[in-house]
């Protein structure tokens, strides 16, 4: 399921960029948007932003097979917020730092917080783009949707932030050696490698590489069922 995370997480970047008032500050997994410490919250994004993130994820065996490359429940995350330039004061020192943080939510900031959480929604809605479609298509079933408010973890302010996390069934990952990849991967992988502006065309060049070489039907069969040389033999394989 580790391509399929890769690939939804793309899908949702380039979904969302330009179709909410983040504009173009979209980004997959940003290390820093979101920091929670003693002092409050603080970001090194400009605002408004929005994150994407995949995180846990459960996978069910069937048939007794060590089903890694499997459908799997997954929690996908995105984050949104407002940041502005904050005082910070260091308690030892009694010195004030400027910083860029989440602040304490208003009426404003609420309003479009709320309108960015629908152009979320429907940025990712059938036929709104072609990227939306990959992901409608990375998805096998889509279980449920919570929606939360981020909150100081000292002092339980409500902050300028919200965050929608998606419980989904995600498509197993292409077996190596398959030479005719599910959909949305031909076309979903063409349309990274032909991204040549950001890292997504190095991203779907290792994909390639991970995914080639040829298998026998054998072979693929014990990839994609997880079964030994030993149970491959009892059934005639």
């Amino acid at each position: 399921m580790s391509i399929t995370r890769i690939a939804l997480r793309y899908c949702l970047v380039e979904a969302l960029k330009g179709a909410t008032e983040a504009g173009d500050n979209v980004e997959d997994s940003a290390i820093g948007a979101l920091n929670v410490d003693e002092g409050g919250i603080t970001t090194n994004k400009e605002a408004p932003f929005i994150s994407i993130y995949t995180d846990e994820a459960e996978t069910s065996f069937s048939d007794g097979g060590l089903q890694l490359l499997g459908s799997a429940k997954t929690d996908v995350i995105i984050e949104w917020g407002i940041s502005s330039a904050m005082t910070e004061t260091d308690p030892e020192t009694g010195q004030d730092t400027s910083v860029t943080g989440i602040p304490q939510t208003d009426d404003n900031m609420e309003f479009t917080l709320d309108l960015m959480g629908r152009q979320i929604c429907d940025a990712l809605l059938p036929n709104s783009s072609k990227y939306a479609e990959y992901f409608q298509l990375l998805t096998q079933k889509a279980e449920n949707m919570k929606r939360e408010r981020i909150a100081s973890d000292t002092d339980g302010l409500r902050l300028a932030a919200h965050r929608i996390v998606l419980g989904l069934e995600l498509l197993g990952d292409p077996v190596a050696g398959d030479l005719s990849l599910p959909n949305p991967y031909p076309e979903l992988l063409a349309d990274m490698a032909a991204n040549a502006g950001n890292d997504a065309s190095v991203k779907a060049r290792l994909i390639l590489q991970l995914l080639g070489g040829a298998v026998d039907d054998a072979r693929r069969y014990q990839l994609e069922n997880g079964r030994s040389d030993a149970e491959l033999t009892a059934i005639g394989l």
